[in-house]
């Protein structure tokens, strides 16, 4: 059976729930105009099965409708696995060149972070060096950016090692 027919814009179950739904209106419009208990019993009794019908049928829908998307899951995984399969000699190349590409971008930064590290080193000495030689008042200040570089440094020469 062809889903559309089935649960399309206009398959059966949504014409299936329409029609329950114009029965419960009508059927409520009759409950609402009958003076007589046992009419009024009778059709709130006819009311709550059409709900119940039309909430089944709804669930189906649903149901047929989530079937209907797994298997189309299914069915473009499927594809993709052919695919993967037929294309497996292209997609490994590309996966060598860009390991490639990586590899030779990290070992030049790698490169220059050691080269940033060491002369952050080299200022820092020079500050510290400047601290001791300079006035009193400036000996604070110079240390703290001093040790600031260092730890800079440091923290740049961690950052080469783990790459």
């Amino acid at each position: 059976m062809d889903w559309e027919t089935r649960t399309g814009e206009d398959g059966a179950l949504k014409k299936q729930v329409e029609y329950f739904q114009d029965t419960i209106d009508k059927t409520m419009e009759l409950r609402d105009e009958t003076d007589e208990p046992e009419e009024f019993i009778r059709l709130e009794e006819r009311i709550i099965a059409l709900r119940e019908a039309r909430d089944r049928t709804i669930m189906q829908k649903e149901m047929e409708e989530g079937r209907h998307a797994q298997e189309e899951d299914i069915s473009r995984f499927r594809k993709f696995v052919k695919w993967v399969v037929e294309e497996k000699v292209g997609l490994t190349g590309i996966a060598v060149s860009t390991a490639g590409l990586i590899t030779a971008l990290l070992i030049h930064v790698r490169g220059a972070i050691v080269g940033a590290a060491k002369a952050t080193g080299k200022i820092a000495k020079a500050l510290a060096n400047l601290a001791k030689k300079g006035a009193p008042i400036l000996v604070p200040v110079l240390n703290a950016v001093a040790t600031a570089l260092s730890w800079s440094g440091k923290g740049t020469a961690w950052l080469t090692s783990n790459l």
